[in-house]
């Protein structure tokens, strides 16, 4: 493990807090892990085994680029520059809802 700590998200002020433990591990050479992370990611939110309650993301730092898998419908790219997006953009533009097509495209 890289590092651990512990941060309130999403807080509700009429709410009582809800802090969430954070860790982080290097996975760049490990592609298992990676996989590994990526199906428990997907599998949390659906009746599949074997499963594990998480929230993962991947992170390229050098490039700024977030990978976040949420279930078996989608997963969020975040970059801090948009043209970093413009190839997946161009490429996956099919895939992208209905709802999210006009907003998405506007950044482009």
């Amino acid at each position: 493990m890289t590092n651990e700590w512990q941060a309130i998200l999403y807080p509700d002020p009429d709410d009582e807090a809800y802090v969430w433990a954070l860790r982080s591990y290097d996975l760049s050479d490990d592609k298992t892990a990676r996989d590994t992370l990526l199906w428990h990611s997907i599998a949390s939110e659906i009746p599949i085994y074997p499963s594990a309650a998480i929230v993962g993301f991947l992170l390229e730092p050098s490039k700024s680029v977030m990978l976040h898998v949420y279930d078996d419908r989608g997963v969020d790219v975040i970059a801090s520059d948009p043209a970093q997006l413009l190839g997946l953009h161009a490429e996956f533009e099919e895939w992208l809802l209905d709802y999210d097509r006009e907003r998405i495209t506007k950044l482009f």
